[in-house]
């Protein structure tokens, strides 16, 4: 349960509200082949995905991820090969 007594959304329930928000909206795009088969693009670029372990996972600009990592609410992860 989540602290305001709703039920905790799973990462599927959670990717497809995302998917609902955001496509059809100009550039953006769900894409499947591989790493990020489930994943919304913008301009070619994975923004939101399931990971292959079943993970939601959103890009988010530096700083806003240092900060909910912080607070508990993301855990924050480097891509294979970024610097």
């Amino acid at each position: 349960m989540a602290d305001d007594g709703r039920r905790a959304a799973s990462a599927d329930d959670r990717y497809r509200e995302i998917v609902a928000a955001f496509l059809g909206l100009p550039g953006v795009t769900q894409e499947g082949r591989g790493f990020g088969s489930s994943a919304l693009r913008v301009g070619g670029r994975i923004f939101a995905m399931l990971s292959s372990r079943g993970d939601f996972v959103v890009k988010l600009p530096r700083g806003a991820s240092t900060s909910w990592s912080r607070r508990g609410k993301a855990i924050a992860s480097t891509p294979a090969g970024a610097a």
